[in-house]
């Protein structure tokens, strides 16, 4: 069976174990894919829910870019390293998913997130606005981050295999993206209005 092509006749559950079956084969691009269609997918609810006006297909674009350029690669290598250094830490499955999150929420996130930030200004064309930007959002962006991802990391880190964590943080972050696409985007619209 070629990579690419779907049994006929298997449906979403085959449709799913086809994806699995290429993450296990292909992990970094399907990751890569995977996270810059689910940043769109995020910009896209938020731009079309949250926010009235024009769509914004830079802005979208530039979020799309981000998860695939940044993103996925961060994660997938910042989750096979943290599932190595803390599985060398012989603890229980419980103790190992409890300093998984706390690792990823207290040390990884408000690096990431700063860094996440500062990417999506420079390629918005404004790197003079960085540390605005970051004064006026950073703060908010994690405490968000927080709200979202302390429980969902807890369910990851201790139930999902580590081959599918970038997959199951993924389907959590169109609720993380839309949420992190209005907080960039109202600071840029209150700047404008101002």
């Amino acid at each position: 069976l070629p990579p690419l092509l779907v049994p006929e006749g298997s449906g979403s559950s085959g449709l799913f174990a086809w994806y699995l079956a290429l993450t296990d084969k292909y992990p970094i691009p399907v990751k890569l894919a995977t996270t810059a269609f689910l940043n769109w997918a995020g910009d896209l609810l938020c731009q079309l829910t949250l926010e009235d006006g024009p769509f914004n297909y830079r802005r979208s674009a530039t979020f799309t870019f981000l998860g695939f350029a940044l993103v996925a690669p961060c994660l997938h290598f910042w989750y096979l390293n943290l599932s190595k250094i803390v599985g060398g830490l012989g603890l229980s499955s419980n103790a190992a998913a409890f300093v998984s999150v706390l690792c990823d929420q207290l040390v990884f996130s408000p690096l990431f997130i700063a860094t996440f930030l500062t990417s999506l200004t420079c390629l918005e064309g404004r790197p003079s606005e960085i540390i605005p930007r970051l004064k006026q959002t950073w703060v908010d962006s994690v405490v968000l981050n927080w709200k979202i991802w302390v429980p969902a990391q807890a369910v990851n880190f201790r139930f999902v295999p580590q081959n599918y964590q970038v997959l199951f943080a993924n389907l959590v972050a169109v609720v993380w993206n839309t949420g992190l696409s209005f907080l960039a985007s109202s600071e840029l619209e209150k700047k404008a209005n101002k």
